[in-house]
């Protein structure tokens, strides 16, 4: 099983500087609109393409 520890992320949309560590069991990912919650989602779609 593959598993993400951790995320960062630099100058992709709305997001400037970013890290994030996740943990083993359960994350949820919220915010106001615009705030960069998609863009965290397509960097770790892209992660794996």
């Amino acid at each position: 099983m593959l598993k993400i520890y951790n995320l960062k992320i630099m100058g992709i949309g709305p997001i400037k500087n970013l890290e994030l560590a996740f943990d083993n069991h359960f994350n949820i990912i919220c915010g106001q609109n615009g705030i960069g919650k998609t863009t965290i989602l397509d960097c770790l779609a892209q992660s794996f393409g």
